[in-house]
């Protein structure tokens, strides 16, 4: 049996992850303004990277039972990363912004996975 490819899906698998990088970054920045909070630079290489991998691994695991559980122990672990680093008010205005940042880039991945669905034909 041979395997075919849609160039399509591949191509959306490839660039979007990273891609994702530029689009929620670019939200966030609107964020951390519109909501005034203690600005961060929104497109950081950490992030980048960091961001691409949540991204490319939400895409490959979408069509598994362990997205839910995936997402679920990684944020847990971005925020056990980042504990007590900050006090205060401020500190509680970053988390929901952190928050934020996670739906929208796991928003992004899973919408890139339904599109391969559809281009896929599936």
């Amino acid at each position: 049996m041979a395997i075919s490819f849609n160039p399509y899906v591949v191509a959306l698998f490839v660039l979007g992850p990273p891609l994702g990088f530029f689009v929620v970054g670019i939200l966030m920045m609107f964020i951390r303004w519109t909501a005034d909070t203690q600005k961060r630079q929104s497109l950081r290489p950490i992030d980048f990277w960091l961001g691409t991998a949540e991204r490319y691994v939400t895409m490959a695991l979408f069509a598994t039972d362990h997205l839910p559980a995936f997402i679920g122990a990684w944020v847990a672990l971005k925020f056990a990363a980042n504990w007590r680093r900050r006090t205060g008010e401020p500190a509680s205005e970053g988390s929901m912004i952190f928050l934020i940042g996670n739906v929208l880039s796991f928003g992004f991945a899973i919408g890139l996975a339904l599109l391969a669905q559809w281009l896929s034909g599936r």
